[in-house]
């Protein structure tokens, strides 16, 4: 299909074949491509080099909550009964508040609909939250992502930002949420 991304036409590159000059180690931690923008986006979660610059792009339109606030629900999803009280309201007090420091751009009736089941807590509590933001990063954030990736090479991180991505939030719930896909 094709969409327009800040005013420039762009083709849906999610269906595209990887060229081969995209390699990915054992671990699926190496870019060196600039062919980057022609993975779909569910590589994301297979690929942590895909995943960290696509994050480092959602901190550049300060939309990192999006990707923050979903993989924080895929752990979510993960916990026992009672550790997962305890992080229903951490979300919620973190996306969803007012004045929050990592609110989300939903409508309120999100809001309102899980601040109702907090007592509950139940593994679907954040579900349909959870679905418009995949939304939002997939259909209007990830395209607008790989426009940018194919009109530029990628660079390798440089040592000092790639220590300081390591111990990020985000990539501890992603390094989770991998470990436990693959248990599965």
């Amino acid at each position: 299909y094709q969409r327009r991304v800040r005013g420039k036409m762009l083709r849906c590159l999610y269906g595209q074949k990887i060229k081969k000059n995209l390699i990915d180690t054992a671990e699926g931690n190496d870019l060196t491509s600039n062919e980057v923008g022609l993975a779909p986006f569910e590589d994301l979660f297979k690929r942590r080099a895909l995943l960290i610059a696509f994050r480092d792009f959602l901190y550049k339109t300060h939309s990192n909550e999006n990707l923050s606030f979903w993989l924080s629900v895929e752990v979510y999803k993960y916990l026992d009964d009672s550790a997962r009280k305890e992080k229903a309201v951490e979300l919620y007090e973190t996306f969803f508040l007012p004045e929050a420091a990592m609110v989300l751009n939903l409508d309120y009736t999100f809001a309102k609909e899980i601040s109702l089941g907090l007592e509950k807590a139940d593994r679907n509590l954040f579900r349909n939250a959870q679905i418009e933001v995949e939304k939002m990063l997939k259909y209007d954030w990830y395209p607008e992502f790989c426009l940018q990736r194919s009109n530029q090479k990628v660079s390798e991180p440089k040592p000092s930002s790639l220590n300081s991505m390591i111990r990020s939030p985000t990539l501890k719930n992603y390094d989770f949420v991998v470990t436990k896909r693959n248990q599965e």
